[in-house]
C-alpha cells in the first residue's frame, strides 16, 4: 500500500513539473521560415591546398550573394550547397554554388475572435 501511495505521489509531481515544459502556451509559439533566392555561383578559385581553395570559393560566393540582394548572406544556412574541387597542376581549383537564404520570424497565425451574437439579433420586432 505504501509503495502504491509513493508511486502515485511521484507521478503526480512529475506531471506537475513536466506539463508546463512540454505544453507551452499558444502565445509563445513562433515559427521561423527560411527564404531563399536564386542560386549564386562563385568564380573558379585556386589555392595550394583544397581547404584554402574551398574557403576562397565560399568567400567569393558570399560576395556575389551580397550583390544579389542579401545584406548578410551566410553559407551555413544557404540552400542546395555544392562545393566542387579538382586538383590541377599541383593546386586545387574550387567552385561554390548555392541558393542564398535568410531566416525570418513568422508571426503565428491567429484566428480572429468572433463577438458573440446577441440572442435577439436574428429576430426583429414587428
Amino acid at each position: 500500500m505504501k509503495v502504491h501511495t509513493c508511486l502515485s505521489i511521484f507521478i503526480a509531481c512529475a506531471i506537475t513539473v513536466a506539463l508546463p515544459v512540454a505544453a507551452p502556451s499558444l502565445d509563445q509559439a513562433k515559427a521561423a521560415v527560411r527564404i531563399c533566392k536564386a542560386h549564386v555561383t562563385s568564380k573558379l578559385t585556386s589555392a595550394d591546398s583544397e581547404r584554402d581553395a574551398k574557403r576562397a570559393a565560399i568567400m567569393d560566393w558570399t560576395e556575389k550573394a551580397k550583390a544579389a540582394g542579401f545584406e548578410h548572406p551566410n553559407w551555413r544556412i544557404a540552400g542546395y550547397k555544392v562545393v566542387k574541387c579538382v586538383p590541377r597542376a599541383g593546386r586545387f581549383e574550387c567552385l561554390a554554388h548555392a541558393a542564398p537564404c535568410t531566416i525570418r520570424q513568422k508571426a503565428p497565425h491567429r484566428r480572429k475572435e468572433l463577438k458573440p451574437k446577441s440572442p435577439d439579433a436574428g429576430s426583429r420586432a414587428i
